[in-house]
């Protein structure tokens, strides 16, 4: 299955109905329909607070101006819990950040991608690129890289794949991003009770991608007031108060 590289284990598992993708062409190409259909961004814009009406949020205040609507739903991530305190809610959410190295035209790539169970470590190539990616690491949004987490990655790569031709990057080359975590690795998807018109969606920890069309079909549901397609009890927003 990987006939230009060498595989260094005893076996492994094949999922043929498991799929990957390349994360930034999917999110272009949705901003690119969303933009084409009406929908307005605002980025680069930091909410500071919201304006209530009795049990209604009315507006959401940031440094680029101020924005009212029938409804919010606010679903920011591992700043979930950031934003939520400005309305008073306190919610049980904690980053943990993962890293990842994109390599760009890998004269021997892989064909498959693969998990590399002991490590922790994913591999997906992406056409001619390699991205290898790993670690959970329990330091809160303002933690600088830790290298030795990165060259982790990089050394378990390399034992399961010995002539992969490539080398450790440089820092500039190393991303990483924060993962929402709830305590017990359930996502928050409902409407808070404090407030009729605001529903929250966040931690869904390393199935952002894989739940997100299915999250978005329920917030929908949510907001428009319709009986939602699957029982969501489990996560419920203000189960842990």
């Amino acid at each position: 299955m990987e006939p230009e590289v060498e595989v260094n284990v005893r076996g492994g598992v094949l999922y043929p109905i498991d799929c990957h993708l390349h994360p930034g062409d999917l999110m272009q190409t949705i901003y690119q329909y969303l933009q084409s259909n009406g929908v307005q961004f605002h980025l680069n814009t930091t909410i500071e607070g919201f304006e209530k009406e009795g049990r209604k949020v009315s507006k959401v205040i940031t440094d680029k101006g101020d924005f009212t609507a029938d409804a919010f739903v606010l679903a920011t991530g591992s700043w979930l819990p950031i934003v939520t305190k400005h309305l008073g809610i306190e919610l049980l959410l904690q980053a943990g950040k993962g890293y990842s190295m994109t390599f760009e035209n890998v004269e021997k790539n892989l064909h498959q991608p693969a998990i590399l169970v002991d490590d922790r470590v994913a591999m997906t190539p992406m056409g001619t690129d390699l991205r290898m990616g790993g670690t959970m690491e329990i330091s809160g949004l303002q933690s600088p890289m830790l290298i030795k987490r990165v060259q982790a990655i990089f050394k378990a790569a390399k034992n399961y794949y010995p002539n992969l031709p490539v080398s450790f990057p440089s820092s500039e080359k190393i991303w990483w991003g924060w993962r929402p975590l709830s305590p017990d690795g359930l996502p928050y998807i409902g409407r808070h009770s404090a407030f009729d018109n605001l529903v929250l969606s966040g931690g869904h920890a390393m199935l952002g991608l894989s739940l997100a069309a299915a999250t978005g079909k329920l917030v929908e549901e949510i907001v428009g007031g319709k009986k939602t397609s699957m029982d969501i009890a489990a996560f419920n927003v203000e189960r842990y108060n």
